[in-house]
């Protein structure tokens, strides 16, 4: 049944190292060997030699450390790796089923990139779309509620200048909402209940494995932190009715507190035969 579900998930063998250490093994001092990783991994149809690379580009970038006792690789999490994760967790947690609360002003930027300089303009939209903005009018970037401090910090970083950031009332002048395209963003909230709710009628029956637990609740969270990213979190006023954001969150918290028990016993199962096979 879970090749369903991957047949619409590519996971990124980052990610998915990211995401079992942060479910299954954050309060665990022990490294885990590297041949229960490439296994876990092969659960998402990823090959020995992806999830190798996989892990020697995370070890680079210090999210996990490798040491290696006679013949056998172990990793564990950095601490910096560490709080990489307990920042998305954060988002996540915050990221329920209704919109947060909002003190009525809008943040806006206000920006010029002349001709000369348009290379900087994929870059800028990217990143502005990172923080929840949608543009209003071209040159003019609105968000509920980013922080400002991050918005300053990510110009300098893309080297854009000629730019206000600032706080706002609408008073007249239309939808907000027309900067996001929330027909899509509906219309995959309703995608993610049509795919996820038969998993979690089939976790109630006791019908999915240890292995399909596995790769179900982490598809689940990988497409739930998508959202986390993409919704601009918008006053309810402003969303067309009815939204589905509170229905799928309803179906990804029942799906991801039933599946867990499986899904830890599968990662510790895989790890605890791992480890087996290399004291032999």
């Amino acid at each position: 049944m879970s090749s369903s579900v991957l047949g619409r998930f590519r996971p990124q063998p980052q990610f998915l190292i990211g995401d079992l250490f942060a479910n299954y093994w954050s309060e665990r001092e022990e490294p885990i060997p590297s041949a229960a990783l490439v296994a876990l991994l092969g659960d998402f149809g990823i090959t020995v030699s992806g999830s190798r690379t996989a892990l020697s580009r995370l070890a680079r970038a210090g999210r996990v450390e490798r040491t290696t006792v006679g013949r056998h690789t172990y990793y564990r999490q950095t601490a910096y790796g560490a709080e990489r994760i307990r920042i998305v967790h954060a988002q996540l947690v915050a990221f329920g089923p209704e919109p947060r609360p909002w003190d009525g002003e809008w943040r806006l930027v206000a920006f010029h990139v002349s001709e000369a300089e348009r290379d900087k303009r994929p870059a800028l939209r990217s990143h502005l779309r990172a923080l929840g903005f949608g543009p209003l009018f071209d040159g003019l970037w609105i968000s509920p509620r980013a922080d400002e401090d991050e918005v300053a910090r990510t110009l300098r970083a893309v080297g854009v200048d000629n730019a206000t950031v600032f706080r706002a009332r609408i008073t007249s002048g239309g939808d907000p909402g027309r900067a996001w395209d929330l027909g899509a963003l509906a219309g995959r909230y309703r995608d993610f209940v049509a795919c996820f709710e038969p998993y979690l009628r089939a976790a109630r029956e006791r019908s999915l494995s240890p292995a399909e637990a596995l790769v179900v609740r982490t598809a689940a969270h990988y497409w739930w932190r998508r959202f986390a990213a993409d919704d601009p979190d918008l006053p309810f006023r402003f969303l067309p009715r009815p939204w589905p954001r509170a229905d799928a969150h309803r179906v990804f918290a029942a799906l991801d507190a039933e599946l867990e028990p499986l899904a830890r016993r599968h990662v510790e199962e895989t790890v605890a035969a791992a480890r087996d096979g290399t004291s032999r």
